[in-house]
């Protein structure tokens, strides 16, 4: 994974936790772009990559996705993470932030595991 973005958060009285962002890159010969990120904590590990019709949109589904699951990691869980010291918060959108456009169908946004 080519990162792009990485963040660390502090976990009360363990080491820290990452999350780094990869850059979008072409799935082949097609037109999909998946975006990989990984979460490396003391008590949480996890690599995924999301897609896109575009590298923007997988770039966003990825950041949408390791929100959530930030959010469900043990670290967050235990209301041990935070960030410049604020207890849990993520500084990452959520993925309600950005509403469908009227017209667009669910089928638009996939995603790949």
């Amino acid at each position: 994974m080519d990162v792009i973005a990485e963040r660390t958060y502090q976990v009360t009285g363990l080491s820290e936790l990452t999350l780094r962002i990869g850059r979008p890159e072409r799935e082949g010969a097609s037109d999909n772009h998946f975006c990989a990120y990984e979460i490396l904590g003391p008590l949480t590990r996890r690599t995924m990559r999301f897609g896109g019709v575009d590298p923007i949109q997988a770039l966003l589904h990825a950041i949408f996705a390791a929100s959530l699951d930030l959010e469900l990691s043990e670290e967050f869980v235990r209301n041990l993470l935070s960030l410049h010291g604020q207890p849990g918060y993520l500084g990452l959108p959520a993925p309600e932030a950005t509403p469908r456009p009227p017209g667009l169908s669910e089928s638009s946004d996939r995603v790949s595991r």
